[in-house]
Order: C-alpha cells, then structure tokens, then sequence
C-alpha cells in the first residue's frame, strides 16, 4: 500500500498534470522537483516527473530520476515494489 501523499506535494501534482496537458512540461519539471523537495518520497511527484521529463525526450534524465526517485523512496518510506528485486539495486550505499 501506498503511503499518503503530503497535501502540498499532492497539489502541486495536480498542478503539474494540468501543465502537461496544456504542452508545458519545462514548468512542469519545475514544480515536480519542488514537490519532492517537500516530500522525497512522494510517488506520484516521482511518477509524473518520469513521465514529465519524457516528454521533452530527455531519456537519460528520466531514467536518472526514475532511479533516484526509487532510492529515496525505499529509504524514506517503504521498500520498492515487490516484483523489484532490491528495493536499492543501483541506489549505492545506504
């Protein structure tokens, strides 16, 4: 089960996917990266920050942040998704 979100990050996450629709992603990534600064192991910031950066066809970032999102996320929070298989593979040192 998914944690809550914080009610902050989560509306800024609205925010955001208005401003993906709307063919904004650059103000998207924007506040996507201040919604996890306020709640690091928010799913959905990391989830639409992805998705956000993918937008733009910026693969490597989004691949980095998919990957750092999932790092913070099973430090800060709860483990990965079981079908992970560490919930810290490529994250480095605890």
């Amino acid at each position: 089960m998914t944690p809550p979100e914080s009610p902050e990050c989560e509306a800024l996450c609205r925010e955001v996917e208005a401003l993906r629709q709307q063919g904004s992603p650059a103000q998207a990534v924007q506040l996507l990266q201040r919604a996890l600064q306020i709640d690091p192991g928010s799913f959905m910031a990391g989830l639409v920050l992805a998705r956000a950066l993918l937008d733009q066809a910026r693969y490597g970032e989004a691949a980095a942040a998919s990957t750092a999102f999932w790092c913070r996320r099973s430090r800060s929070r709860s483990p990965s998704p079981a079908s992970f298989r560490s919930p810290n593979a490529g994250c480095g040192p605890p």
